[in-house]
């Protein structure tokens, strides 16, 4: 994958036109969902267009919906809201959840850690009721009250923001507000993260007590195959074009210390990780849900797909990311992490 301008605009071209493919496949949102793209403009003035879904309720229906902020992969210089409309639209529809999936940052032009920074302040922006409740959700039957759940999670990348953003939640005010430097605070509390072929390991970095276990940069070199081809080469092209300090707390909640116990229990308690078994980053799912329940003492779940590679539930349609045992795994532990029971239907809507 290259990393001069030209390669970039490339990439970046073709992602867009699968993403828009596999939107112009599902068409409109059915009668039980609606959505729109708001404009949230940050401190500074950079503007994530943020894909926003949520459900139609009935008059016998509760309208206080649990909040769940998705974010799209594409390691941090690739993608769009749009690779994730299908899981938005599931969540709403299936678990009666209000989902925003926002824009975040992307390199080179903006280097590390500028996209998981924008990713928290997006959320910070949704994170408070009003901004929803009186914005684009004014005349709306469902309302956001963030006290019913409130989820952070994505794919690969995005799935890098929801795990960092349990960690920076977990620091101590004084700590917290030294590592935010200006940025907004929460003004919900995280209830669990949704992490999703996460990268966010590195070998410099990894804890001694699992370096053994972090094999799979060399054993799944090549990417393997059923998922979106990401090999070891691609995963180090976009870590150095991304410019990642591997030792941040913006990289990896792994960075921070956690021998206070009161940190740990700051820290979101339910966490669901997914991996894949042929995928370069399938290790850095096995580590983070070991250090979870080890060194956080967290509710952690893990779901290693099989015989796949870098493959999740997304718009798209890349190799595997539509495959009902990806969506049914989705939707049942993204309702474990919002305490609710979901059967299996069929359908998605």
């Amino acid at each position: 994958m290259p990393a001069n301008p030209t390669g970039v605009a490339l990439r970046r071209d073709a992602m867009a036109k699968w993403e828009q493919a596999g939107v112009d496949t599902l068409g409109a949102p059915p009668k039980t969902l609606s959505e729109t793209w708001v404009d949230i403009t940050l401190p500074g003035g950079w503007v994530s267009r943020t894909l926003l879904v949520w459900p139609n309720l009935g008059p016998k229906d509760d309208e206080h919906c649990p909040l769940i902020v998705y974010y799209h992969g594409g390691g941090f210089a690739y993608g769009d809201p749009n690779q994730v409309v299908l899981p938005a639209r599931g969540y709403a529809n299936q678990l009666k959840a209000v989902v925003a999936c926002p824009s975040y940052m992307l390199s080179p032009e903006l280097p590390f850690p500028h996209g998981v920074q924008s990713g928290w302040e997006v959320a910070a922006w949704l994170s408070k009721a009003d901004n929803l409740n009186n914005g684009p959700l004014k005349n709306a039957s469902a309302k956001v009250d963030p006290r019913r759940g409130f989820v952070v999670g994505g794919l690969s990348a995005g799935g890098n923001i929801a795990a960092v953003m349990g960690g920076i939640q977990s620091l101590p005010q004084d700590s917290q507000t030294f590592v935010l430097r200006g940025l907004t605070p929460l003004s919900a509390e995280i209830t669990g993260i949704f992490a999703g072929i996460p990268a966010i390991l590195q070998e410099s970095m990894v804890p001694e007590q699992y370096a053994d276990i972090f094999k799979s940069r060399m054993e799944n070199s090549s990417g393997g195959a059923g998922g979106l081809l990401l090999d070891t080469r691609t995963v180090r092209d976009l870590e150095r074009m991304l410019g990642v300090d591997y030792h941040s707390v913006w990289w990896s909640p792994l960075n921070i210390d956690y021998s206070n116990p009161e940190l740990a229990r700051r820290h979101p308690q339910r966490v669901f990780i997914h991996g894949s078994s042929l995928c370069p980053l399938r290790d850095d799912a096995v580590i983070y849900h070991k250090w979870l329940q080890e060194v956080i003492g967290a509710d952690a779940k893990l779901v290693m797909v099989e015989k796949f590679g870098h493959a999740g539930w997304a718009s798209p349609d890349f190799e595997g990311s539509k495959r009902s045992y990806l969506r049914e795994i989705s939707v049942e532990h993204m309702a474990w992490l919002l305490g609710k029971e979901w059967k299996k239907t069929k359908g998605l809507y």
